[in-house]
């Protein structure tokens, strides 16, 4: 998981929502769904964008060409809509997940707690390490003492992102990067190309992948 800082400003078709349903009952959002595609399909889009096709979570790719369609995620509140209704088409509320229904947003459901990880406002990147070895999430020595708490409790309890098939996903690539590096050993120019390469932001988990490059292969 990682910060997300870079983000497009309110897209109109979410203002024009939100006059429309100026109630902002629980069901609005549902019906809003249902008879709005076009703006609803624009608003995920922009998310999408915004957040490289990567979950807001987990960090698994979301394809691009699904997106219109609705095959590979949903449109997230961080505050669920049920307990926060005024904040239901609020931008900054509002995150592209996957559908994944034991991780992310289909784990966390309806919870909410006041020190929950948020990737608009948390540098999650420096708060969290991945185990290049078994391919668990843990806190990391960034994490500040007063939020460790909030943190352990979003990563472990609320989003389970340390679930065995994401431990496993994270570790197979992990494992791929570590051992390039090993037959690249001693070849400098070949190790800048693939450390490149394993940058891409097509393949999932960024930012475990950064943070292993970093230190198998440090820049300069």
């Amino acid at each position: 998981m990682r910060q997300i800082t870079d983000r497009s400003p309110t897209p109109s078709e979410l203002t024009t929502l939100k006059q429309k349903f100026s109630s902002q009952q629980v069901g609005d959002w549902e019906q809003m769904h249902q008879n709005h595609q076009v703006e609803y399909l624009a608003i995920r889009e922009q998310l999408a964008y915004d957040q490289s096709y990567f979950c807001i979570y987990c960090e698994l790719c979301l394809d691009p060409s699904a997106v219109a369609d609705g095959n590979k995620g949903h449109i997230e509140h961080h505050k669920p809509k049920s307990k926060y209704p005024r904040l239901m088409f609020d931008w900054d509320n509002l995150m592209y997940c996957c559908t994944s229904p034991d991780t992310c947003g289909g784990a966390k459901g309806n919870a909410y707690f006041n020190g929950l990880i948020n990737p608009y406002t948390d540098p999650v990147e420096s708060w969290l390490e991945v185990n290049k070895i078994n391919g668990k999430l843990a806190l990391s020595n960034g994490c500040p003492e007063n939020r460790r708490d909030d943190v352990y409790k979003s990563l472990e309890k609320i989003l389970n992102l340390n679930s065995p098939g994401l431990r496993s996903k994270r570790q197979r690539i992990l494992r791929s990067i570590s051992k390039a590096v090993e037959v690249l050993s001693g070849q400098p120019d070949a190790l800048a190309v693939f450390r490149q390469k394993a940058k891409a932001e097509e393949m999932p988990f960024i930012t475990a992948r950064l943070q292993l490059l970093d230190k198998l292969i440090p820049e300069g």
